[in-house]
This record gives structure tokens, C-alpha cells and sequence, in this order.
């Protein structure tokens, strides 16, 4: 039988202090104003009242249960378990009043547009290899843009249809730039919704469009009619799709399509260990929409990501195509 819990209990499970849980678990805790790290281990942050972290080397983050659940590879039944055992040893201890509060965030805004997007269709056509018309699909739905700093600048909406999200790409393939705009909410990804059941997932715009641009290149019709939905999180990130899930009621499959990473120094590989921490928390959040791990799949480029696997598979056809050119007539 399963674990159950009740609402109280949850409840009084997400007012505990991550820096509590973390100086029981003997971790060496090294604070400042504005985050607390542990030493030896330079990816991971949490914030000085101890609600949220982040690891940079997985692209994790969030509130005390998924660390919990991160820090000891568990699921989130076991985390919620270990932290009601760890409230009977340490009652959780508000740092808030000891430690100063974070700045406000600031409130978001979008770059200001460039009069020309030369640079963004030199840089999205030409060295990324996208589809032209599905760039200038976006263009025209105010999707992409270009800022007077030259960035690739790809919105996220709201459900009102405002811009609340907004990554940048530099536009120069020599003096890479990538961030996310300040004041961006986090539960906005970029996305082109659809009209049927299936969810296309991504880390990046320029992954979700390169994968879109190869669809389109081995079925030309499939952008025009194309029923998928497809999110990208700007990252590796769960609150994207919780929140596009629960407005999209239609939904019943998820394709992760993240980039097919190799073991890094901590041993992890973190698309594949994603996929595997995000489908559980679709599972936990939805149960009565997804029932079995057959509703997601994984399709994991060949290459480390999906620009990289398109620009190979345009290079390639370049490359026959210049030797058919090259050959004699008979």
C-alpha cells in the first residue's frame, strides 16, 4: 500500500528550514547575505532564510521536500517521510529573523527591440540551421525578437497573454552569451502550444526549434499541421511543466527531448537524471492523468543536444549535395 499523508502534514513539512535539515545532515555551511553554500561543493546555494536552493551542476532547484529528495536520491514520499523524522529530533527554526532578508526581486521587463533583426535571422538561419518559416512564425507572433544589444530575445506568455518570461541568446557565434532575463517568473517557459494530447520538452528555444526543424525537414507539412505541444523549461526545470500541465487539461503524453548529457564530475548525468525526478513529480502532481511510466518518452538526440544534432544533419546534406555537383556526366 502506498504512503499516504495527510494536508497538515505536508503542510508542516514544507515549513522546514532547508539550512536546519542541511547543518543535521553535518554538511560544513559557509553563509553570507545572500546565499548559503557548503564548502567543497561550489553548484549549490541556498537562500539565507532557508526556503529555496539551487544546484547549478544539475540545473535542480526548488523548496526543502526536493531537496531533500535531491540531496538523498529518494523519491518525494521518502523525503517527506525523512523530514517529519528529522521535525521529531529539530524543530524547525525561522533564520529569517538572524539573517537579513534577500532584495526584492526586481520587477521584469523586456530588452528594449532593435530597429533591424539581421542579426537574428544571420544567426538563427545561418549558423543555427533553423527552418526559416518556423523563425518567422515566431517573429510574427512576437515569440522572438532582437534587442539593441543584439541578443536572440525568445517570451515566455502568461495565461492572460502577457510576457512574463524572457531568455537571451547572443546573436555572435564567437563571444557566446546566454541568461535569463531579471524578474523573469519561473513558471513560464517558451512554448508554442498545440491542440492534441503530446508534450514536447526541452532545456533551450534554439533545442525545441531545432528539434521542430527537423520534423519539418522529414515530413514539409508537419509545421503547417503540426497538433504537439512543445515547452521549453530554460533549463532543467520542473515548475514550467507543472504549470503548463495544469492549463493544459488535454495533455497525456510527455516526450523529453533534453540534451543527451555524459557523466560529469559529480557522477550524475543530468538530462537522464531528470527526465527520471521529473516524471515522478508529473506522476505525484497529476495521478489522475498520469497512471504509467508508458505515457513518457525519451528522445535523446545522438549528439550532446538538437542544434547540434540539425547543423550535423545540414552539413551532411550539404556535403552530398556539393559531390553529386563534383561528378562528371556520362
Amino acid at each position: 500500500m502506498k504512503k499516504k499523508f495527510t494536508d497538515d502534514q505536508i503542510d508542516y513539512v514544507n515549513t522546514i528550514n532547508i539550512i536546519d535539515y542541511m547543518e543535521h545532515r553535518g554538511l560544513d555551511l559557509k553563509r553570507t547575505n545572500r546565499r548559503v553554500k557548503v564548502k567543497g561543493w561550489n553548484g549549490l546555494d541556498v537562500t539565507p532564510d532557508g526556503r529555496k536552493w539551487k544546484d547549478f551542476a544539475s540545473g535542480q532547484g526548488g523548496y526543502v521536500i526536493q531537496f531533500v529528495a535531491w540531496l538523498n536520491t529518494c523519491s518525494w514520499k521518502e523525503a517527506v517521510q525523512e523530514l517529519l523524522d528529522f521535525s521529531h529530533h529539530v524543530p524547525p527554526v525561522q533564520l529569517s529573523a538572524t539573517w537579513p532578508e534577500p532584495p526584492p526581486p526586481k520587477p521584469f521587463c523586456l530588452p528594449p527591440k532593435a530597429k533591424s533583426y539581421r542579426n537574428l535571422f544571420a544567426y538563427l538561419l545561418k549558423t543555427r540551421k533553423l527552418d526559416p518559416k518556423i523563425i518567422q512564425y515566431c517573429v510574427d507572433q512576437k515569440l522572438i525578437y532582437q534587442d539593441e544589444r543584439c541578443n536572440c530575445v525568445f517570451v515566455g506568455y502568461d495565461d492572460s497573454g502577457e510576457p512574463a518570461s524572457a531568455f537571451l541568446r547572443g546573436s555572435n557565434e564567437y563571444a557566446p552569451f546566454k541568461m535569463l532575463v531579471e524578474g523573469s517568473r519561473a513558471e513560464y517557459g517558451f512554448t508554442l502550444p498545440g491542440a492534441n494530447s503530446r508534450l514536447f520538452i526541452f532545456e533551450s528555444p534554439i533545442d525545441l526549434l531545432s528539434y521542430m526543424t527537423l520534423k519539418n525537414i522529414h515530413n514539409p507539412l508537419y509545421f503547417d499541421n503540426r497538433g504537439d505541444h512543445y515547452l521549453s523549461c530554460n533549463g532543467l526545470k520542473y515548475l514550467p511543466i507543472l504549470h503548463y500541465l495544469s492549463t493544459h487539461y488535454e495533455i497525456s503524453q510527455i516526450v523529453f527531448g533534453v540534451d543527451n548529457d555524459p557523466v560529469n564530475e559529480y557522477g550524475n548525468r543530468p538530462g537522464q537524471d531528470f527526465i527520471k525526478s521529473a516524471t515522478q513529480e508529473i506522476m505525484e502532481a497529476f495521478p489522475d492523468r498520469f497512471t504509467t511510466s508508458k505515457q513518457f518518452i525519451t528522445d535523446l538526440p545522438g549528439q550532446k543536444d538538437w542544434n547540434q544534432e540539425l547543423v550535423t544533419f545540414r552539413k551532411n546534406q550539404e556535403y552530398k549535395k556539393s559531390n553529386r555537383a563534383r561528378q562528371p556526366c556520362r
